[in-house]
């Protein structure tokens, strides 16, 4: 309704998605009598969060931007949102638009979003790379050898230079790359990559120049 008070008129109580007006409201159906009224209504959901939540359905419609989908991220980006008025942080308002009780469930529900919207996200392998980056050869890489490590030089202006390049201005921006099987069965689910030299001239890291033949044979790494 438009316009209603209570009892008497009272103006600008439209609301609208999309063009303003009231940011709270509910829909209820009365189920008592003058009489023998019931218990006052509850708040339920309208469709795009609850009423009780701060953050304006216009950002619940059209969504925000993140740099990683995280539960921590996602906590951050809701907290910007609330605006000063709000009475309660970010955590309480996420429990009201997921609808569950405890803290823990609003988390595991953000968990969930998230690997939801990952599993939407193409994949890529390290041979979309470049066609030598198969399994074997990215095993043996992070073990130390092939000509990656072992070979003095650049990549620009080689094929696998322009294939990487290619790959980071392209594919590595809206795909997830897939693991190293070499990796699987690394117990502490991580890797640290050791600089022996410097290997590559002219990029401002290190001191290898050139000529390589002379300059870069044992140079520092940066």
């Amino acid at each position: 309704p438009r316009d209603c008070g209570p009892d008497v008129f009272v103006g600008g109580q439209w609301n609208s998605l999309n063009r303003g007006g009231q940011p709270d409201y509910g829909y209820y159906v009365w189920l008592g009598t003058p009489d023998s009224p019931v218990v006052a209504p509850t708040f339920a959901p309208t469709g795009v969060g609850l009423p009780l939540s701060c953050v304006s359905s216009e950002v619940l419609i059209d969504g925000f931007s993140l740099n990683g989908c995280t539960v921590a991220s996602i906590l951050e980006e809701v907290e910007a949102l609330l605006p000063e008025t709000c009475t309660h942080d970010a955590l309480t308002d996420l429990k009201y638009l997921f609808n569950v009780d405890s803290d823990a469930d609003a988390r595991e529900s953000i968990q969930t979003m998230c690997e939801d919207g990952w599993s939407q996200v193409d994949a890529t392998e390290f041979q979309d790379v470049d066609p030598k980056f198969d399994s074997a050869f990215m095993t043996e890489y992070i073990q130390g050898d092939t000509y990656i490590n072992h070979d003095t030089g650049t990549f620009q202006g080689t094929a696998e230079g322009e294939n990487i390049a290619e790959f980071r201005e392209g594919q590595a921006k809206v795909t997830k790359l897939g693991g190293v099987d070499g990796l699987k069965k690394c117990q502490l689910n991580s890797i640290m990559c050791c600089f022996g030299r410097d290997r590559q001239p002219n990029d401002n890291n290190g001191n290898c120049a050139d000529p390589i033949g002379n300059n870069c044979v044992d140079a520092d790494p940066g």
